[in-house]
């Protein structure tokens, strides 16, 4: 019973107007972090990246109470990924494979996009600034906050052809990311 976005979210306001600030540079990014600002920057601040991958916003902009989801369409909560990840299957890498995009994977990392859902390796940003996974990795938020530090996240790798979400290094079916990183997201039509 759930409609997703095929794509990455790419919008630069608020529902409202309000312009989304972009970061063009880890010195932004960390003040922007330290004032708990909402943030998108595109993957090694190169714009053409979001032509393909969209925008990475840190998870105080995907909980901005002024909106980044299009009129109709919301952030996903935690429930929302684990009814979806539910339908597919679960985990398992058959399952997986049919959210992922037929191309742009590396390692062999490409699914089947049974689903349409066509997700893409668009790798993330993390709180000091640094870029890495892109190709290999696609990490999208929830809008669940765990506590005043970490909010729920999903992530789909490359090499893994698991699900996954990464605390510290670790990958786990399920755990926190800190609010600060930059992710890709994906909205849900309201139902």
């Amino acid at each position: 019973n759930q409609i997703w976005m095929a794509e990455n979210l790419d919008v630069a306001t608020f529902l409202n107007g309000d312009t989304i600030l972009e970061i063009k540079n880890r010195k932004e990014g960390i003040k922007a972090n330290n004032h708990k600002q909402a943030f998108f920057s595109f993957y090694m601040h190169e714009a053409t990246n979001g032509d393909v991958y969209g925008k990475l916003y840190n998870w105080f902009a995907i909980n901005d109470p002024r909106g980044i989801a299009p009129e109709g369409w919301r952030i996903p909560d935690r429930s929302d990924w684990d009814t979806l990840i539910a339908y597919i299957g679960g985990s398992s890498k058959i399952a997986i494979d049919k959210l992922k995009s037929k191309s742009g994977w590396i390692k062999d990392g490409n699914g089947t996009d049974e689903t349409g859902f066509s997700a893409l390796p668009g790798g993330g940003r993390d709180l000091g600034g640094g870029f890495a996974g892109m190709g290999g990795y696609g990490y999208w938020w929830s809008s669940t906050e765990i506590n005043r530090s970490y909010a729920y996240h999903i992530g789909l790798a490359s090499d893994h052809h698991d699900l996954y979400e990464s605390f510290k290094g670790i990958f786990l079916l399920s755990g926190p990311a800190l609010k600060e990183c930059a992710f890709s997201v994906r909205c849900v039509k309201n139902e």
